[in-house]
């Protein structure tokens, strides 16, 4: 098989790249994504990742050899409509409908399931006739406390470490997803306390590193996870993650940037064939992670060659972060592991897809062993979506440079409009040819070294300018 191109940040990697490695029926709804729902097959199709992923929870676990987790990963859609409709929470009803019935069940319709479970469990004993005769008075005063634990969170739509904890320990899987509630996701993390900020930051890189998580104000910990999926804007990403007044903390939070353009339907086509199918998708992992058996979750792991496909993407991406600016390593560092979380949706979903295909209406099963051909295949797929993903992440991540950097060659300390700055270095370097960077800032008026390095980083790392064999900036061809 051909060996992968090198991995260079900001280059290659497009979606047109890894379209064949999207589930099939995820990639048939992407496909009409503009038709149906107005937005942009890429758009669609990481979402929808995201959203098989959040389904699952953590009804099945990685093994790397030395740590599990689970195939959930967080996602921040930065949209530049403004136009509020949360079509995120939309793509994933298939799930997010059964998992908000579960969690807002009425309590007298609650009580009614445990009655006639009970009354199921006595009327089958042996002797009938023995039934308690106060069984039914005993049945109606059924304790709150017992009703509640039929109450299984796992939706919240609060952006704060607090209640993501309770909703840990309620959920049957000490699994929790925070999704948009009335305001901007990002805006409410920025105007959190700098503890609640740092809590909140530290709960999501547990839970991505496989650590238990902190639970209470006494310090007790569960194995559990905390991730997100939400829909965002600049202003606020920028105030929470980039603001250098902001906790410096968040930036080692494990989020993936994916940018979403244009207004998505207002009404979009649900009862599409497309968008059913892919509702039934959701259901069935969802109805998998409800019905769980009591062995436990199950575990996936890699073969000797699934490995070596890792390990290449791993040495690749060390090697391609020393090219980056340092301020931006925070960001970028943790994408690492973003394969092995791939790796666990793809094979969960070609059992799913598989099933669906066989008309199967029962439960997914636990995944049956795939070959060895296939765990390398499945490896080089989530390999490639995350070269993808990581390419889409750093762009937006470059495009904060300024706001987030805080080394030599950062943010501009004077008031330069940057954008402008850019566009006459670059007809400067196309009109007269290679320069040293020091002629460069010659031919300005006042331009400090700080600027023009600033300036001159982000030309190269959006591939507009490079350095030629003698050492000079030149325009890319």
């Amino acid at each position: 098989m051909t060996p992968p191109p090198p991995f260079v940040f900001g280059s290659g990697d497009s979606f047109a790249d890894v379209r064949d490695c999207i589930p099939p029926r995820l990639i048939a709804l992407a496909a009409k994504g503009p038709a149906l729902l107005g937005l942009d097959t890429p758009a669609v199709a990481v979402a929808g990742l995201a959203h098989l992923a959040a389904s699952l929870g953590r009804s099945c676990f990685f093994d790397d050899g030395s740590s599990q987790f689970p195939p959930c990963f967080s996602l921040a859609v930065l949209s530049d409509s403004l136009l509020p409709f949360d079509w995120l929470s939309l793509l994933g009803r298939g799930w997010v409908d059964d998992a908000t019935r579960i969690q807002n069940l009425d309590s007298d319709h609650i009580r009614a399931v445990i009655k006639n479970a009970l009354r199921d469990v006595a009327t089958k004993g042996p002797d009938r006739s023995a039934i308690d005769p106060q069984f039914q008075a005993y049945a109606d005063i059924i304790p709150l406390t017992v009703v509640n634990m039929m109450r299984r969170r796992t939706i919240l739509s609060r952006v704060d470490p607090d209640a993501a904890a309770r909703a840990v320990v309620d959920s049957r899987d000490h699994g929790a997803v925070i999704m948009n509630g009335a305001g901007d996701p990002m805006a409410e993390w920025a105007q959190l306390p700098p503890g609640k900020q740092q809590k909140l930051t530290e709960m999501l890189k547990f839970g991505w590193q496989g650590k238990p998580l902190t639970v209470t104000s006494k310090g007790a910990e569960v194995p559990g996870t905390v991730h997100a999926l939400w829909i965002t804007r600049r202003e606020p990403v920028r105030r929470a993650l980039f603001d250098r007044r902001g906790a410096t903390v968040n930036q080692s939070a494990p989020v993936l940037f994916f940018l979403q353009r244009g207004n998505p339907k207002r009404l979009p086509a649900v009862d599409a064939v497309e968008f059913v199918e892919w509702s039934k998708c959701l259901k069935m992992a969802f109805d998998y992670r409800s019905n769980v058996p009591p062995e436990g979750p199950c575990t996936i792991a890699m073969n000797k060659h699934a490995r070596q496909v890792a390990e290449e993407f791993y040495e690749q991406f060390a090697n391609a972060l020393v090219w980056v600016p340092e301020s931006l390593h925070p960001y970028l560092s943790w994408l690492t592991d973003l394969p092995f979380r791939l790796f666990s949706i793809m094979l969960m979903s070609k059992t799913i897809e598989r099933a669906l295909d066989l008309k199967h209406t029962g439960v997914a099963k636990e995944p049956s062993k795939p070959d060895q051909n296939e765990l390398q295949a499945t490896m080089r797929q989530a390999v490639r979506l995350t070269r993808w993903l990581c390419q889409e992440h750093y762009r937006v991540v470059s495009s904060y440079k300024d706001a987030a950097s805080t080394d030599s060659t950062g943010l501009a300390t004077d008031s330069t409009d940057m954008a402008a700055l850019e566009e006459v270095i670059l007809a400067k370097l196309k009109d007269k040819g290679p320069l040293e960077p020091r002629e460069l800032q010659r031919s300005f008026h006042a331009l400090s070294a700080q600027t023009r390095n600033s300036a001159i980083e982000r030309l190269k790392s959006n591939g507009l300018v490079i350095d030629d064999p003698d050492g000079k900036l030149a325009a890319a061809a």
